[in-house]
């Protein structure tokens, strides 16, 4: 991970609030709407047992007084205390979610790890596509940062979200064969 965050401060920030899973940008924007403050964009790093390093792009809450709050909760349904967090100073970030892929690191040498690491970036680089194509003047971006329709979804879109949906079922297996090689 050092490759990516050479010259990054990595900080612990505490899991304050449970919002929606998933979906950092538009809580941080509805805090900072209701509480003031402001975002703070950067990059969630977990360790996922032995296997690998995520690098997630991230979105925090930094209070009025200048705290600082981790408020979307992960899908493994962990309960965290903190996360570490590296901030993201070059990524652009604008009213919807930006799609930035997550960045890995295999800490072991696994075919397995290896299959599943390559799936989620195919994963991630398809779904930034379906962003794209959402974004054209097809869609529109409500103000929580999804995306509504104007009209009903192209076949371009809708075959990018099927293979969407395939790569995400055919990581499921690949996962639990990296977890049973720990």
């Amino acid at each position: 991970m050092r490759r990516y965050f050479k010259k990054r401060t990595v900080i612990s920030v505490p899991v304050t609030k449970a919002m929606t899973e998933g979906m950092c940008y538009s809580n941080v924007r509805q805090l900072v709407a209701e509480h003031g403050g402001k975002p703070i964009w950067g990059w969630r790093l977990d360790q996922v047992g032995t296997a690998f390093m995520e690098a997630m792009h991230h979105a925090i809450w930094e209070d009025p007084s200048g705290g600082l709050h981790d408020v979307t909760p992960i899908s493994s349904g962990k309960k965290l205390d903190n996360i570490l967090f590296a901030r993201d100073f070059e990524t652009r970030v604008t009213p919807y979610d930006p799609g930035v892929p997550s960045k890995f690191l295999a800490l072991r040498q696994s075919a397995s790890v290896n299959e599943w690491i390559e799936l989620n970036r195919t994963r991630m680089k398809i779904m930034r596509e379906a962003l794209d194509i959402m974004l054209s003047k097809r869609h529109v971006v409500l103000s929580n940062g999804s995306i509504g329709l104007r009209e009903p979804p192209s076949v371009e879109l809708m075959n990018r979200l099927k293979t969407i949906e395939e790569l995400r079922i055919r990581s499921g297996p690949v996962w639990n064969m990296m977890e049973a090689e720990c």
